[in-house]
């Protein structure tokens, strides 16, 4: 399923256009990444936890150049799905 198939379902299940259901998920990505980047813990009752854990910088060789590179931190955002949905896919 690709995006416009997964925005037309959503759409057709929330009774809205198309556009709105676009507006929806932008909505919901913009909450998510807001709420990660404060290193926060987003809980979405029946779907999941979106935690978001900080990687410190650290010192990488490239293998083929022997080249040190320092990579900046990053935030790294994980999903672990709750009870409710890992039943609902299993059926």
């Amino acid at each position: 399923m690709d995006s416009k198939q997964f925005l037309a379902r959503l759409a057709e299940r929330a009774c809205v256009s198309v556009k709105d259901a676009s507006a929806m998920t932008e909505a919901l990505g913009a909450a998510l990444a807001s709420v990660c980047a404060g290193l926060d813990t987003a809980a979405i009752p029946g779907f999941g936890n979106f935690t978001a854990t900080k990687r410190d910088e650290e010192v990488v060789t490239d293998d083929v150049t022997k080249k040190r590179m320092l990579m900046p931190p990053t935030i790294v955002t994980s999903f672990r799905p709750s009870v409710i949905l890992r039943h609902r896919l299993d059926k």
